[in-house]
């Protein structure tokens, strides 16, 4: 949660009070968006189509604000993401 807040604040200065949920929400997938780039063997943000969105995510995660947040390491994650598939579907009682 003190993750939460200082990310928000910092990033209500670094980007401006207006986007601040929109790029907290798509920089929150973007750890993922790695897992994906490696699964399906090309970049799903790619510079060559999406020139403007390639570079906000370079931007975003050049931020200080989420250093250490946005989830770097995609071998980590893909282990994190079968060790999940392991457990099948959720089954409410």
């Amino acid at each position: 949660m003190v993750t939460v807040v200082v990310l928000l604040a910092t990033a209500t200065s670094t980007f401006g009070d207006k986007e601040v949920t929109r790029y907290l929400m798509l920089g929150g997938y973007l750890g993922w968006f790695g897992v994906v780039d490696r699964i399906i063997g090309r970049r799903l943000i790619d510079p060559a189509r999406t020139p403007l969105l390639a570079a906000w995510e370079d931007r975003f995660r050049a931020a200080d604000a989420v250093k250490g947040v946005v989830p770097e390491d995609v071998d980590r994650m893909l282990v994190f993401l079968e060790k999940l598939r392991t457990l099948g579907p959720y089954k409410p009682e």
